[in-house]
């Protein structure tokens, strides 16, 4: 009986000592490399978001040039053709005048802008070229808003003196 106790136990044994073996079949672990994230700080994207609207702005120089050439065409229309009375027809020819000067000398800023010297990117740092446009949207900003000023001022001239006709 011990015998077959010893059998028993050592049948057992050899039954667990195999199974372990199956347990520890080869594992592939495959590692997989993602790729680098590059690197891009909130900077770089502020220079992209300026230089898109910098762009844009630009698109917009052009527009405006081109309504100020109407602008100043029918300024210089209504100079020719003002038919009010001799002592009115001064006041408002040198109205007229003075609105064409300044539409004029808008337009002229705004093409010296659009001339203007921009430095190569590749010579300026990201934050240099992020102070840089941020400059050229300021500028940019109150020329246009000086140009909006000074086209109403043109427009209601006109309008107002369209009304006083005789």
């Amino acid at each position: 009986m011990m015998r077959n106790y010893g059998w028993v136990l050592l049948t057992a044994f050899a039954l667990v000592v195999n199974a372990c073996n199956d347990n520890k079949t080869e594992q592939e672990v495959v590692v997989v490399e993602e790729p680098p994230v590059p690197l891009v700080d909130s900077v770089q994207l502020q220079v992209e978001a300026y230089e898109q609207q910098l762009s844009k702005a630009e698109e917009d120089i052009g527009r405006t040039i081109r309504q100020l050439n109407r602008l100043s065409a029918q300024l210089e229309d209504s100079i020719n053709g003002t038919r009010v009375p001799p002592q009115i027809q001064e006041e408002t020819i040198d109205n007229y005048r003075n609105k064409l000067y300044e539409v004029k000398q808008v337009q002229q800023t705004l093409l010296q802008w659009q001339e203007r010297e921009t430095p190569p990117a590749d010579s300026l740092s990201t934050l240099q070229r992020k102070e840089y446009l941020e400059a050229q949207l300021h500028q940019l900003e109150q020329l246009m808003q000086e140009t909006r000023n000074v086209r109403l001022e043109a427009n209601q001239a006109m309008q107002e003196s369209d009304r006083d006709e005789y």
